[in-house]
């Protein structure tokens, strides 16, 4: 069957275009007539494996999870079967990766977290519990911030699947037993959550023994790895809950397997030209690489975003996000444009300069950047600036003493990021800005790659006891034990020529 613009399947399925085709159909673009929303359809002729499609088909049907895509309707004609399901526009894994190389510590264990919490969900379903088995990095899509799982058609009910065929697991991400032909359990699903945990780190499949031990993890995220991938299933972790909490661990705070509250951080500046955009970027990247993924807000009108985003030859997708190095960036559109809404739990807003064009950017109107959990303001450190901080600082703190929170409360919340000071000596600060914590904002030759280790110093010491703090991975060191490690692979190697 050749589709055209002008193809309509079943009377309201205008098709659009083709997403993919696998070896168990293709998957087509189509937009619903009646509602005006894009559906994917997912297409399987009945000769071709119909015992898979209608499997799929019962396993989808029954599923309601925030991480799954919504099913809408099942249909069929003389010779195909159809799904017609959520349309996510985002990225699969592996598109990603060919794009990044690699992703960031933080995005690791908040991508693992959740795909954990996913699969916690399936294995826990009642009265059968359901294992996909084919976890791999193009069954993952990350859709404004968020994982999404995506492709059932390997997937079987805990029970009752001893009898089936030989599977047709991925190289690489499937587990050694379901080549062996054996019943598969939930630690099937385990060592190919570890297998993606590795390629998401190095941009390949784990292979040969040490595999993970050479890729350069830091300790606790390698062990997590290791023991998922061991060939032994007794070894590896008995189930999702237990790995979701394993690389909840990595995180300073505690995490259940529920998602955490949103996280936004805003950042203003005490007059124009201070470094605001350049400190809020900066933020973006630290969080970025150790915290999670962090979306960069515009909430001013300089329209540095989207020059940046011109810049780098960058175009934002129909959420309005573009990524600048490891930053996803949302220049501000104006009050007509509502871009779709992202998925992102971590956000900071650049909120621009507190000058007297702009005092309202801190105002009790503008809820969400006034009840963010941290308010960074930017100040100039030299002699003159002191006006400029004094008078954003005594608004801010005006605005502070006109809400319920508790006066400690607030002011703990608000920090000052002093940018360009003279000299390496004490901070200086107004009256009206010593109640509060302050630091230096170092100089940052590249504010979106997250790399600079001064910009990560100043960063953990200015979050450190607020409540950003247990979003941040914990900080560890290979150490002497890993550079032994090293050394005893580079002798070896050298024994073996």
């Amino acid at each position: 069957m050749q589709e055209t613009e002008d193809t309509v399947l079943f009377g309201k399925y205008q098709i659009t275009g083709t997403l993919g085709t696998g070896r168990n159909g293709t998957v087509l673009l189509a937009v619903h007539l009646g509602l005006r929303e894009y559906r994917a359809i997912k297409r399987v002729r009945k000769e071709q494996r119909p015992g898979v499609f209608l499997r799929e088909a019962e396993i989808l049907k029954s599923l309601r999870d925030p991480g799954i895509p919504v099913i809408y309707d099942l249909e069929e004609d003389q010779n195909y079967f159809y799904i017609i399901e959520e349309y996510l526009e985002g990225h699969s894994l592996s598109a990603l990766m060919k794009e990044r190389g690699s992703l960031t510590r933080a995005e690791i264990a908040a991508y693992g977290s959740e795909l954990c919490r996913i699969l916690v969900y399936l294995h826990s379903l009642k009265p059968n519990p359901i294992l996909h088995l084919d976890l791999q990095p193009k069954n993952l899509m990350i859709c404004g911030g968020a994982l999404k799982l995506i492709d059932f058609d390997q997937a079987v009910f805990s029970a009752g699947n001893e009898g089936r065929a030989l599977r047709f697991g991925t190289p690489g991400f499937a587990a050694p037993e379901l080549y062996r032909n054996e019943a598969p359990d939930e630690r099937a699903d385990i060592y190919a959550i570890g297998a993606l945990l590795f390629y998401m780190g190095t941009g390949r499949s784990p292979e040969g023994e040490n595999c993970v031990e050479n890729a350069g993890f830091d300790g606790r995220l390698e062990a997590v790895i290791e023991q998922c991938l061991s060939p032994q299933k007794e070894k590896r972790f008995q189930t999702a809950k237990e790995l979701l909490e394993a690389l909840g661990a990595l995180r300073t705070g505690v995490f259940t397997e529920n998602q955490m509250p949103l996280l936004t951080i805003a950042v203003a500046g005490s007059r124009p030209g201070t470094g605001t955009t350049l400190a809020a970027l900066a933020l973006s990247a630290f969080l970025n690489l150790h915290a999670g993924p962090c979306l960069y807000e515009e909430r001013n009108s300089s329209g540095a975003a989207a020059s940046l985003g011109r810049a780098m030859g960058k175009r934002p997708d129909r959420r309005g996000i573009f990524q600048a190095g490891i930053v996803p960036v949302k220049p501000l559109f104006g009050k007509n444009v509502h871009p779709d809404e992202n998925s992102f739990r971590i956000r900071v807003l650049d909120m621009g300069a507190l000058d007297s064009q702009n005092l309202k950017g801190i105002s009790r109107e503008d809820h969400e950047a006034f009840q963010a959990q941290l308010f960074l303001l930017v100040c100039g450190g030299r002699p003159w600036e002191l006006s400029d901080c004094r008078r954003a600082a005594g608004k801010l703190f005006r605005e502070s003493q006109t809400s319920q929170e508790p006066w400690e409360s607030q002011k703990a919340r608000i920090k000052i990021l002093v940018n360009r000071r003279e000299s390496a000596g004490n901070i200086l600060l107004p009256e009206e800005a010593r109640d509060c914590a302050a630091g230096f904002l170092p100089w940052i030759e590249d504010p979106i790659s997250g790399e600079e280790e001064t910009a990560t110093e100043a960063f953990y010491s200015l979050l450190s006891g607020t409540e950003a703090a247990k979003w941040l991975l914990k900080r560890e060191q290979k150490g002497r034990k890993h550079r032994i490690r090293g050394l005893l692979r580079l002798i070896k190697g050298q024994n073996r020529r």
